[in-house]
């Protein structure tokens, strides 16, 4: 073989193997750059990902202000409706109040206690002259018990004598439909006396 020829094959392998190492060379750049084009690929993803995360989560809020609206809306109406209950309960057990107390000529009774909240809690107190029964005084007790007794006498038509215990206190005592038997400490009386009136 020809020493030029063989020169030239040299050369000629020569610039193929730089041709081969550029083009390597090319290669691992360009082998970088699409990773990174991978990687900045995968970023927008995710961005576009969390953008439409972001996109629903905003149609859901507003989804739920309405919806949160709505139910405020409905409790409004709730409470109107229960406020209404109340009214209505409170004016029926105020008429109930005042039937079950016209019965009576003296004693007055409060079947409800209004509680802080608005709400009711059902009682039964005795009322003398708006007095609690327990804080009258013993006369004023006195007077209702026999107002009571008198009632229920009435109602269930049945009059029985009545004795009264402990009455220094009562200058008048009520009037009713039925024998009083009126107990009474006297220092002047030595001996048990009794007086028909």
């Amino acid at each position: 073989m020809d020493t030029s020829l063989a020169a030239a094959i040299e050369a000629k392998n020569k610039e193929i193997e730089h041709f081969k190492a550029s083009i390597a060379e090319k290669e691992s750049v360009i082998l970088t750059e699409i990773q990174s084009a991978i990687d900045r690929k995968s970023v927008h993803e995710q961005n576009i990902s969390k953008y439409k995360n972001a996109q629903e989560a905003a149609k859901s809020i507003e989804e739920l202000k309405a919806k949160e609206k709505k139910l405020a809306a409905e409790y409004e109406e709730c409470e109107g409706i229960i406020a209404l209950c109340d009214e209505f309960t409170n004016a029926k057990v105020k008429m109930l109040d005042d039937k079950i107390s016209g019965y009576f000529s003296r004693a007055q009774f409060k079947l409800t206690e209004t509680l802080v909240n608005g709400g009711l809690r059902e009682i039964c107190d005795t009322l003398v002259e708006g007095v609690p029964y327990s804080a009258a005084n013993n006369a004023a007790r006195i007077n209702v018990d026999l107002d009571i007794i008198d009632a229920f006498s009435r109602h269930y038509g049945v009059s029985m004598p009545v004795f009264i215990d402990n009455a220094e206190s009562v200058t008048a005592l009520e009037q009713i439909d039925t024998q009083i038997v009126q107990l009474i400490v006297s220092e002047a009386d030595k001996q048990l006396r009794v007086e028909v009136g």
